[in-house]
């Protein structure tokens, strides 16, 4: 702001004072003027970049959709060849002129197809539980084969490292004759517990002992499964998450996952603890029917 004044005109304090009001006002306003457009500009970029976030949202949102259709289509397909497979080797598998070489391979190839075909029924319905479409349907189901099966699967790694393999049933050792009933899905069950009990033997070492232990309760079954390591601190918090793995040079991460979501899915809950002095224990209570014992 410019003052032009009379000549030899001499400001006094007073007119000087109201000139400097005048300017502070004036620059102020300036300056709130220069901010209000500032902040608009920034809201508009914001509400921009904002815009183009949900863009780039939705676009991977529908990435995700066709990857997940993608592979629920390819699982689906694929079961039609493992079908033929499985029935071609069944059908050799009657011929009576066989020798015991051809016997044994053929019994081999059936059983990796079937296994196949599990576990592609399986990502299936894993899938279904992820999108809360999975329709449950329970049945008794007798753990205690299931069990023993899983652990004779594992018996390579079992005599391997000389483990110890303890079974109590109700604070006792179970015997051959026992059953431990609960509702279930056997196929889910199964994917279950062999995870459950993979993870056991993988984290054990040298000469110790994993315990099963089952226990009834007025319509509750519990199943905890205990090894003597500690899970990594890092994970302990999302040991059940999806992708979380710690120690293993191939792990996906999925194993406790699955069992989490198939435990919810079949109505019950899965806990884990572990501590350095105790080791780790992972828990499972699912449903059983009325009147369900040993």
């Amino acid at each position: 702001m410019h003052l032009y004044p009379l000549p030899k005109y001499q400001f006094n304090e007073q007119e000087l004072t109201f000139f400097r009001a005048i300017a502070s006002t004036l620059s102020n306003a300036i300056i709130r003027f220069h901010q209000e457009e500032q902040l608009k500009q920034a809201k508009i970029r914001a509400e921009e970049n904002a815009l183009q976030l949900a863009r780039q949202h939705e676009q991977l949102l529908a990435a995700d959709r066709l990857r997940a259709s993608v592979e629920h289509i390819t699982r689906h397909d694929l079961k039609t060849p493992l079908a033929g497979i499985v029935s071609f080797a069944d059908m050799l598998l009657e011929q009576p002129n066989l020798d015991d070489g051809t016997r044994k391979n053929l019994k081999i190839i059936l059983d990796s197809g079937y296994r196949a075909l599990h576990m592609i029924n399986l990502s299936l319905y894993l899938f279904q539980m992820e999108q809360g479409t999975y329709i449950l349907h329970p049945v008794a189901i007798d753990a205690v084969p299931l069990i023993l099966k899983i652990f004779g699967e594992l018996t390579h790694q079992i005599e391997r490292f000389h483990l110890n393999i303890v079974i109590n049933l109700n604070g006792r050792i179970l015997q051959k004759e026992d059953r431990f009933i609960f509702l279930g899905e056997e196929l889910l069950t199964y994917s279950m517990l062999a995870n459950l009990i993979k993870n056991a033997v993988e984290a054990s070492s040298q000469g110790q002992t994993i315990t099963v232990t089952l226990t009834n309760f007025p319509g509750e079954a519990n199943m905890a499964i205990h090894n003597r390591k500690p899970v990594d601190p890092t994970i302990r918090d999302k040991f059940f998450d999806k992708f979380v793995t710690s120690g293993k040079a191939y792990g996906t991460g999925l194993g406790t996952y699955s069992a989490k979501l198939i435990t919810a899915t079949m109505g019950g809950t899965i806990a884990m603890s572990s501590s350095e002095a105790d080791g780790t224990t992972v828990t499972i209570r699912l449903p059983a029917p009325p009147g369900a014992q040993t």
